[in-house]
């Protein structure tokens, strides 16, 4: 077992990144944040950072074959993936193999790219190189010797396999048998359009939208990012205890018992609430994420 994914035994945390990333570069802060109280595994993608892995022909199906046996080893856990490598590979793992994956977080991402928006963002990866000199001393520095042919090699193999490996509709989102947080920032339309419409796309997917962020919004707002992922856990773990994907129901006294109960094993709730309890699910979150920030 790597350093990393050492902690507190709890299910791990998958981190994607996205092409010609790093796992540090993209989710730097959140593994920062969460080491020792969860268990992180950092993933460099093939071809990229420190993974041992060229990339090769085929490249997303070698790298979803990576990151499954990655999952196998370090046990089933949350993913959390960025922009267009890192989260059709997440998708597709929990499409594939869906007792690996509890819970899925992608950030960077819209689903139902055309083709040639695919295209023009590829063809950038070229234009912001040539025009960006300190760029290309980057990328010498994070993956010596190969990012070129990484770059070549997941083009052309998300170009001849666009629908089936690059593409990810809303659809498929929804039919997930997780769920599904969609963490974009403001800056992209695409992307800031994607997560307002996201719980159109199923029952279990939700949309965060961070203000002033760009592309990679667990960067540019690495504590906001943290927070509203922290939070999104917390939801989807009362929703799977009490079988109701609407967080916004009102919970019966049960049920309101039984959220209680599980707060207090967290160790997130000490007493009952002051005054009036929260009466349904996001608002039992929002209250045991109040005593946490003040406790």
């Amino acid at each position: 077992m790597s350093r990393e994914a050492a902690g507190d035994g709890s299910s791990p945390v998958y981190f994607l990144h996205g092409l010609l990333g790093t796992a540090y570069g993209h989710f730097g802060a959140q593994i920062a944040a969460w080491s020792g109280r969860r268990r992180v595994v950092p993933v460099d993608l093939p071809g990229h950072g420190r993974c041992p892995v060229d990339a090769g022909p085929d490249y997303l199906d070698t790298a979803l074959e990576y990151v499954a046996a990655l999952v196998d080893h370090f046990g089933p856990g949350h993913l959390v993936a960025a922009s267009h490598l890192g989260g059709p590979l997440a998708v597709r793992l929990a499409e594939a193999r869906p007792e690996l994956v509890e819970s899925l977080v992608l950030t960077g991402f819209f689903p139902g790219a055309d083709r040639e928006s695919f295209a023009r963002l590829l063809d950038g990866f070229g234009v912001l190189v040539e025009e960006n000199p300190e760029l290309a001393a980057e990328y010498d520095r994070l993956h010596p010797g190969r990012w070129r042919t990484t770059l070549a090699e997941f083009s052309g193999h998300a170009t001849a396999e666009f629908d089936d490996r690059a593409r990810i509709a809303a659809e498929r989102l929804g039919a997930l048998g997780c769920d599904v947080l969609l963490v974009n920032g403001t800056l992209k339309s695409a992307e800031r359009e994607a997560a307002l419409a996201a719980r159109s796309y199923g029952p279990r997917v939700h949309g965060v939208l961070l203000d002033g962020a760009g592309h990679i919004a667990s960067h540019d707002a690495p504590e906001a990012f943290t927070a509203a992922v922290e939070e999104f856990w917390l939801g989807a773990a009362l929703r799977a205890l009490l079988r109701e994907n609407d967080p916004a129901r009102p919970l019966d006294s049960l049920e309101s018992v039984t959220a209680l109960s599980y707060l207090t094993r967290k160790g997130l709730a000490q007493r009952e609430p002051a005054g009036d309890r929260p009466s349904t699910i996001e608002g039992w979150v929002a209250w045991a994420l109040r005593r946490s920030l003040v406790s």
